[in-house]
Protein backbone atom coordinates (compact mmCIF):
# COMPACT_ATOMS: atom_id res chain seq x y z
CA UNK A 1 0.00 0.00 0.00
CA UNK A 2 2.90 2.45 0.77
CA UNK A 3 4.36 1.49 -2.53
CA UNK A 4 1.75 2.16 -4.30
CA UNK A 5 1.19 5.62 -2.59
CA UNK A 6 4.60 6.41 -3.23
CA UNK A 7 4.49 5.83 -6.98
CA UNK A 8 1.30 8.02 -7.23
CA UNK A 9 2.48 10.47 -5.09
CA UNK A 10 5.72 10.67 -7.53
CA UNK A 11 3.30 10.47 -10.58
CA UNK A 12 1.33 13.79 -9.35
CA UNK A 13 4.80 15.56 -8.87
CA UNK A 14 5.55 15.04 -12.36
CA UNK A 15 2.36 15.89 -13.22
CA UNK A 16 2.33 19.23 -11.78
CA UNK A 17 5.93 20.09 -12.90
CA UNK A 18 4.68 19.39 -16.45
CA UNK A 19 1.79 21.39 -16.11
CA UNK A 20 3.92 24.13 -14.87
CA UNK A 21 6.43 23.90 -17.24
CA UNK A 22 4.17 23.89 -20.10
CA UNK A 23 3.08 27.51 -18.40
CA UNK A 24 5.92 28.68 -18.20
CA UNK A 25 6.34 27.66 -21.97
CA UNK A 26 3.25 29.55 -22.86
CA UNK A 27 3.95 32.51 -20.65
CA UNK A 28 7.18 32.58 -22.80
CA UNK A 29 5.51 32.30 -26.13
CA UNK A 30 3.09 34.67 -25.54
CA UNK A 31 5.72 37.67 -24.31
CA UNK A 32 7.41 37.14 -27.79
CA UNK A 33 5.91 40.27 -29.22
CA UNK A 34 5.77 39.24 -33.29
CA UNK A 35 6.79 42.52 -35.48
CA UNK A 36 6.59 42.93 -39.29
CA UNK A 37 7.58 45.82 -40.41
CA UNK A 38 6.82 47.59 -43.89
CA UNK A 39 8.70 50.04 -45.50
CA UNK A 40 12.45 51.24 -47.04
CA UNK A 41 15.43 51.96 -46.37
CA UNK A 42 14.63 54.41 -43.57
CA UNK A 43 12.71 51.58 -41.91
CA UNK A 44 15.97 49.67 -42.26
CA UNK A 45 17.72 52.33 -40.21
CA UNK A 46 17.12 50.24 -36.84
CA UNK A 47 18.78 46.91 -38.69
CA UNK A 48 16.81 44.32 -37.77
CA UNK A 49 19.37 41.74 -36.13
CA UNK A 50 21.03 44.98 -34.33
CA UNK A 51 17.60 45.66 -33.27
CA UNK A 52 17.00 42.12 -31.47
CA UNK A 53 20.08 42.00 -29.91
CA UNK A 54 18.59 45.94 -27.95
CA UNK A 55 15.52 43.83 -27.12
CA UNK A 56 16.86 40.93 -25.88
CA UNK A 57 19.28 42.89 -24.16
CA UNK A 58 16.44 45.30 -22.01
CA UNK A 59 15.05 41.61 -20.92
CA UNK A 60 12.44 41.15 -23.75
CA UNK A 61 11.52 39.22 -26.49
CA UNK A 62 11.00 39.34 -30.24
CA UNK A 63 10.04 37.65 -33.82
CA UNK A 64 10.36 39.11 -36.45
CA UNK A 65 10.10 39.72 -40.21
CA UNK A 66 10.02 42.42 -43.20
CA UNK A 67 8.81 43.94 -46.23
CA UNK A 68 11.02 46.78 -47.41
CA UNK A 69 13.10 47.86 -50.84
CA UNK A 70 15.17 50.98 -51.95
CA UNK A 71 12.97 54.28 -52.21
CA UNK A 72 9.61 51.90 -51.66
CA UNK A 73 5.91 53.34 -51.48
CA UNK A 74 3.58 52.30 -49.68
CA UNK A 75 1.82 51.12 -52.71
CA UNK A 76 4.45 49.24 -54.12
CA UNK A 77 4.52 47.34 -51.24
CA UNK A 78 0.91 45.29 -51.35
CA UNK A 79 0.32 46.20 -55.32
CA UNK A 80 1.41 43.62 -58.01
CA UNK A 81 3.42 45.65 -61.07
CA UNK A 82 1.89 44.95 -64.28
CA UNK A 83 4.19 41.67 -64.69
CA UNK A 84 2.46 40.24 -61.59
CA UNK A 85 5.16 41.53 -58.83
CA UNK A 86 5.51 43.13 -55.74
CA UNK A 87 8.97 45.05 -55.15
CA UNK A 88 11.16 44.48 -52.28
CA UNK A 89 12.74 42.02 -50.52
CA UNK A 90 11.20 39.66 -47.53
CA UNK A 91 12.61 36.89 -44.52
CA UNK A 92 11.44 33.59 -45.50
CA UNK A 93 9.27 31.81 -44.54
CA UNK A 94 6.68 34.99 -44.14
CA UNK A 95 7.26 36.56 -47.47
CA UNK A 96 6.42 39.57 -49.25
CA UNK A 97 3.17 41.96 -47.18
CA UNK A 98 0.10 40.59 -48.71
CA UNK A 99 1.58 36.89 -47.58
CA UNK A 100 3.16 37.50 -44.53
CA UNK A 101 0.29 39.20 -43.16
CA UNK A 102 -2.86 36.97 -44.63
CA UNK A 103 -1.27 33.91 -43.45
CA UNK A 104 0.85 34.57 -40.27
CA UNK A 105 -0.21 35.88 -37.20
CA UNK A 106 1.59 39.32 -35.96
CA UNK A 107 1.55 41.56 -32.36
CA UNK A 108 2.59 44.33 -34.11
CA UNK A 109 2.96 45.93 -38.01
CA UNK A 110 4.65 49.04 -38.53
CA UNK A 111 3.95 50.72 -41.77
CA UNK A 112 6.30 53.59 -43.45
CA UNK A 113 4.75 56.30 -45.35
CA UNK A 114 6.37 58.19 -48.34
CA UNK A 115 6.33 59.99 -50.91
CA UNK A 116 3.01 60.11 -51.63
CA UNK A 117 0.55 63.11 -50.60
CA UNK A 118 -2.61 61.97 -48.52
CA UNK A 119 -5.03 62.23 -51.36
CA UNK A 120 -4.54 63.07 -54.55
CA UNK A 121 -6.78 63.04 -58.10
CA UNK A 122 -5.48 62.25 -60.88
CA UNK A 123 -7.79 61.97 -64.59
CA UNK A 124 -11.01 61.06 -61.54
CA UNK A 125 -8.65 58.71 -59.57
CA UNK A 126 -7.78 59.26 -56.35
CA UNK A 127 -4.48 57.86 -54.61
CA UNK A 128 -2.36 58.79 -51.60
CA UNK A 129 -0.91 57.32 -48.42
CA UNK A 130 -4.69 57.46 -46.86
CA UNK A 131 -5.81 55.06 -49.64
CA UNK A 132 -2.46 52.82 -49.13
CA UNK A 133 -2.85 52.55 -45.51
CA UNK A 134 -6.61 51.60 -45.72
CA UNK A 135 -5.89 49.06 -48.20
CA UNK A 136 -3.13 47.47 -46.20
CA UNK A 137 -5.05 47.62 -43.22
CA UNK A 138 -7.83 45.66 -44.86
CA UNK A 139 -5.13 42.99 -45.62
CA UNK A 140 -3.79 43.11 -42.16
CA UNK A 141 -7.54 42.42 -40.73
CA UNK A 142 -7.79 39.15 -42.51
CA UNK A 143 -6.02 37.50 -39.82
CA UNK A 144 -4.74 39.87 -37.43
CA UNK A 145 -7.42 42.13 -36.48
CA UNK A 146 -5.86 42.86 -32.86
CA UNK A 147 -2.76 43.81 -34.21
CA UNK A 148 -1.27 46.89 -33.09
CA UNK A 149 -0.20 49.04 -36.31
CA UNK A 150 2.07 51.91 -35.84
CA UNK A 151 2.34 54.40 -38.80
CA UNK A 152 6.49 55.26 -38.79
CA UNK A 153 6.67 59.20 -38.70
CA UNK A 154 9.76 59.66 -39.69
CA UNK A 155 12.49 62.33 -40.59
CA UNK A 156 11.97 64.49 -43.40
CA UNK A 157 15.26 64.47 -46.13
CA UNK A 158 17.20 67.65 -46.69
CA UNK A 159 16.40 67.65 -50.77
CA UNK A 160 14.17 68.69 -53.00
CA UNK A 161 11.61 66.39 -54.35
CA UNK A 162 12.87 65.80 -57.31
CA UNK A 163 16.19 65.77 -57.06
CA UNK A 164 18.92 62.83 -55.39
CA UNK A 165 20.35 62.72 -52.05
CA UNK A 166 23.72 64.48 -53.29
CA UNK A 167 22.14 67.37 -53.56
CA UNK A 168 21.48 67.70 -50.14
CA UNK A 169 21.76 70.90 -47.81
CA UNK A 170 22.00 71.76 -44.32
CA UNK A 171 18.24 72.79 -43.23
CA UNK A 172 16.45 74.15 -40.50
CA UNK A 173 14.95 70.72 -39.15
CA UNK A 174 12.67 72.06 -36.55
CA UNK A 175 11.50 74.75 -39.21
CA UNK A 176 10.41 72.22 -41.55
CA UNK A 177 8.87 69.72 -38.96
CA UNK A 178 6.63 72.06 -37.44
CA UNK A 179 5.36 73.33 -41.09
CA UNK A 180 1.75 72.47 -41.64
CA UNK A 181 1.04 70.14 -44.86
CA UNK A 182 0.38 71.91 -48.09
CA UNK A 183 -1.98 68.97 -49.57
CA UNK A 184 -2.03 67.63 -52.72
CA UNK A 185 0.84 67.38 -55.48
CA UNK A 186 1.87 70.77 -53.81
CA UNK A 187 3.42 69.21 -50.87
CA UNK A 188 5.98 67.76 -53.43
CA UNK A 189 7.54 71.03 -53.88
CA UNK A 190 7.75 71.67 -50.34
CA UNK A 191 8.28 68.22 -49.00
CA UNK A 192 5.58 69.03 -46.78
CA UNK A 193 4.66 65.53 -46.64
CA UNK A 194 7.15 64.62 -44.48
CA UNK A 195 6.55 66.78 -41.50
CA UNK A 196 4.32 66.29 -37.85
CA UNK A 197 1.51 67.22 -39.59
CA UNK A 198 0.60 64.84 -42.64
CA UNK A 199 1.67 62.26 -40.22
CA UNK A 200 -0.94 62.97 -37.60
CA UNK A 201 -3.68 64.06 -40.53
CA UNK A 202 -2.71 60.43 -41.72
CA UNK A 203 -3.32 58.53 -38.66
CA UNK A 204 -6.81 60.59 -38.27
CA UNK A 205 -7.91 59.58 -41.55
CA UNK A 206 -7.22 55.80 -41.43
CA UNK A 207 -8.73 55.87 -37.70
CA UNK A 208 -12.32 56.70 -39.65
CA UNK A 209 -12.43 53.61 -41.23
CA UNK A 210 -9.89 51.06 -39.80
CA UNK A 211 -11.13 47.22 -39.63
CA UNK A 212 -8.87 46.65 -36.53
CA UNK A 213 -9.64 46.75 -33.10
CA UNK A 214 -6.95 48.95 -31.81
CA UNK A 215 -6.37 52.49 -33.25
CA UNK A 216 -3.07 53.54 -35.44
CA UNK A 217 -0.49 54.88 -33.80
CA UNK A 218 2.54 56.81 -34.32
CA UNK A 219 6.52 55.54 -34.01
CA UNK A 220 7.32 59.76 -33.45
CA UNK A 221 10.95 59.35 -34.79
CA UNK A 222 11.13 62.65 -36.74
CA UNK A 223 9.01 64.27 -33.00
CA UNK A 224 12.49 62.65 -31.32
CA UNK A 225 14.81 64.40 -34.23
CA UNK A 226 13.02 67.74 -33.87
CA UNK A 227 13.96 67.50 -29.85
CA UNK A 228 17.43 66.18 -30.53
CA UNK A 229 17.41 69.49 -32.92
CA UNK A 230 16.39 71.94 -30.27
CA UNK A 231 18.65 70.56 -27.24
CA UNK A 232 22.06 70.76 -29.93
CA UNK A 233 20.78 74.42 -30.84
CA UNK A 234 20.69 75.22 -27.53
CA UNK A 235 23.98 73.80 -26.61
CA UNK A 236 23.06 70.63 -25.13
CA UNK A 237 24.60 68.42 -26.95
CA UNK A 238 28.14 67.52 -26.99
CA UNK A 239 29.56 67.30 -30.71
CA UNK A 240 25.79 67.64 -32.04
CA UNK A 241 25.19 71.45 -33.86
CA UNK A 242 21.78 70.60 -34.59
CA UNK A 243 19.80 67.45 -36.45
CA UNK A 244 21.64 67.96 -39.59
CA UNK A 245 25.01 66.38 -38.20
CA UNK A 246 22.78 62.98 -37.78
CA UNK A 247 22.63 62.90 -41.35
CA UNK A 248 25.35 61.39 -43.78
CA UNK A 249 23.44 62.32 -46.80
CA UNK A 250 19.71 63.78 -47.66
CA UNK A 251 17.82 61.57 -46.25
CA UNK A 252 20.13 58.56 -43.98
CA UNK A 253 21.02 58.69 -40.62
CA UNK A 254 24.76 57.25 -39.34
CA UNK A 255 25.18 55.53 -36.12
CA UNK A 256 23.76 58.41 -33.44
CA UNK A 257 20.66 58.67 -35.94
CA UNK A 258 20.04 55.15 -36.26
CA UNK A 259 20.26 54.86 -32.31
CA UNK A 260 17.72 57.04 -31.63
CA UNK A 261 15.27 55.75 -34.29
CA UNK A 262 16.00 52.18 -32.80
CA UNK A 263 15.60 53.20 -29.34
CA UNK A 264 12.46 55.55 -30.11
CA UNK A 265 10.75 52.49 -32.15
CA UNK A 266 11.80 50.24 -28.43
CA UNK A 267 10.08 52.46 -26.26
CA UNK A 268 7.22 53.11 -28.24
CA UNK A 269 6.18 49.53 -29.24
CA UNK A 270 7.63 47.54 -26.15
CA UNK A 271 6.31 50.78 -24.01
CA UNK A 272 9.46 50.97 -21.72
CA UNK A 273 11.76 53.58 -21.05
CA UNK A 274 15.30 52.38 -22.81
CA UNK A 275 17.34 52.77 -19.95
CA UNK A 276 20.38 51.47 -20.08
CA UNK A 277 20.67 50.76 -24.27
CA UNK A 278 24.31 50.34 -25.41
CA UNK A 279 25.19 52.37 -28.70
CA UNK A 280 28.22 50.20 -28.60
CA UNK A 281 25.37 47.92 -30.65
CA UNK A 282 25.24 50.66 -33.34
CA UNK A 283 28.78 51.65 -33.91
CA UNK A 284 29.77 54.20 -31.40
CA UNK A 285 30.98 54.62 -27.76
CA UNK A 286 29.37 57.88 -25.97
CA UNK A 287 27.83 57.22 -22.67
CA UNK A 288 26.90 60.73 -21.95
CA UNK A 289 25.03 60.67 -25.65
CA UNK A 290 23.01 57.37 -24.60
CA UNK A 291 22.06 58.89 -21.50
CA UNK A 292 20.65 61.72 -22.82
CA UNK A 293 19.22 60.45 -25.90
CA UNK A 294 17.49 57.72 -23.54
CA UNK A 295 15.71 60.32 -21.85
CA UNK A 296 15.15 62.43 -24.28
CA UNK A 297 12.90 59.46 -26.07
CA UNK A 298 11.26 58.58 -23.44
CA UNK A 299 9.77 61.67 -22.56
CA UNK A 300 8.90 61.90 -26.32
CA UNK A 301 7.39 58.67 -26.71
CA UNK A 302 5.54 58.87 -23.13
CA UNK A 303 4.38 62.35 -24.11
CA UNK A 304 3.37 62.26 -27.65
CA UNK A 305 -0.65 61.71 -27.81
CA UNK A 306 -0.30 59.28 -30.59
CA UNK A 307 2.17 56.97 -29.29
CA UNK A 308 -0.32 55.07 -27.42
CA UNK A 309 1.62 55.92 -23.76
CA UNK A 310 0.30 58.96 -22.69
CA UNK A 311 -3.02 58.93 -20.67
Amino acid sequence: MRTRRSVLFVLALAVISMTALSASRAGQAADKLRIFFVGNSLTDTISYKKFQTIVTAQGDQILWSRHTGPGATLDGLYKPDDKGVIYGIAEEPYGKSPDALTKFEWDVVTLQPFDRPLVVNDNGVDSGDIINVNEILKIIAVKNKDAQVYLHGHWPRRFPWDQTVETAKPFDYSEHWTKPYSGGWESFKDNSFETRDFYEKLRDEVNKTSPLSKPVLIIPAGEVIYEIDQAARAGNIKGLKDANDLYTDGIHFGDKGAYLTAITFYSTIYKKPPTGISGKTYGFDDPEFEKLAQELVWKVVSTYPYAGIAK
